[in-house]
């Protein structure tokens, strides 16, 4: 094969945000990327194809293209680039992860035709030795440094819900298994109770119920069994009304909780002066440490007006009973891909 030498030729415009610091603005700024050959310009298309039409060369500042970087993505033998990588950018969910030097995404998930899922990762090559080369790949080219497949999965149903312009997927493998694939990059199986029905958000959380509304909080591995005190013969309760029972504050405020322990006499819950909710966590002390810090700044109000703090023992108490009220269940699972 041919060797041409691979040039990105660039012209960067930048804005001043409000505090004066200069942002790219991205529609104003061009790259062209493509081979050189007798001092003619052939446009990059996909891997190992260009333009047949040449072009004068473009009066742009310009970088050569280290070699590694063009055999991984643009031009060479990776055996890795296959046509489900060339055809991906036009019908992909991509997955949102934080690099330490830029902006990276972990998997790439290709949803072919509802019916076939791929999940693909990057390749070793991670770091570019220039910000603008860097730059193109981020904005441009993203896509094809997910060249090595990981999974094919032919999964019986796909549920796909966005959030803040992020992705979240769960895919139903088969029987009552269940693979779901957040923006982070933490992927795991999981076996549900009964069919999966619904999948969504509700209040910045990631939901699923199942045919007989049982509530699953996907992110904390968690669901709430409809066989319990609180959720008997609902079977039609609403994804809202599932969703308050998870919520401490729904609890307190039910007429039915007088009979429960430790319940009955609680009005309200406050966090310093403002009225607070309680959310369930999978590890409560930490979940304490971390959120209220001050040991005085968490309170009760009784119904009868009088204050009681909630010191870590009797927070920790209190969320235990309304953990066994509500009919909290940890789901059997398997962290998957989380690399």
């Amino acid at each position: 094969m041919n060797k041409y030498n691979i040039i990105l030729f660039y012209k960067i415009e930048y804005d001043l945000d409000e505090f004066y610091y200069r942002r790219i603005n991205n529609d104003k700024s061009i790259f062209k990327l493509g081979k050189v050959k007798d001092n003619k310009f052939y446009e990059w298309i996909s891997y190992n194809k260009f333009k047949k039409t040449p072009e004068k060369l473009p009066e742009l500042e310009e970088i050569k293209i280290p070699h590694k970087i063009v055999n991984a993505y643009l031009y060479g033998n990776n055996k890795n680039i296959t046509n489900e990588v060339q055809e991906i950018k036009n019908n992909l969910y991509e997955m949102v992860n934080v690099g330490k030097k830029f902006r990276i995404y972990k998997y790439l998930i290709s949803i072919r035709n509802d019916k076939k899922v791929i999940i693909f990762k990057k390749d070793k090559i991670k770091n570019f030795e220039n910000n603008i080369i860097a730059l193109y790949f981020f904005r441009d080219l993203n896509y094809l440094q997910y060249n090595i497949k990981i999974k094919t999965y032919l999964p019986k149903k796909i549920f796909i819900t966005k959030y803040n312009n992020r992705f979240y997927v769960l895919l139903h493998i088969s029987d009552n298994k269940y693979l779901y694939i957040c923006y982070n990059g933490q992927c795991y199986k999981f076996i549900s109770y009964t069919l999966i029905t619904k999948f969504g958000v509700i209040d910045e959380m990631i939901y699923a119920i199942d045919n007989l509304n049982n509530f699953y909080d996907i992110d904390h591995v968690n669901f709430i069994h409809r066989f319990n005190i609180m959720t008997k013969n609902n079977i039609n309760m609403s994804t809202k009304k599932l969703y308050e029972l998870y919520k401490f504050k729904h609890i307190i405020h039910s007429n039915k909780n007088s009979f429960i322990k430790n319940f009955q006499n609680i009005d309200k819950v406050y966090l310093y002066e403002i009225e607070h909710t309680l959310y369930l966590d999978l590890d409560l002390d930490r979940h304490f440490n971390t959120y209220y810090p001050d040991k005085k700044s968490l309170f009760i109000v009784k119904k009868d007006g009088s204050k009681e703090i909630l010191n870590k023992k009797k927070y920790m108490k209190l969320m235990k009973d309304y953990e066994d009220v509500v009919g909290i269940h940890k789901l059997k699972y398997k962290r998957i891909y989380n690399k």
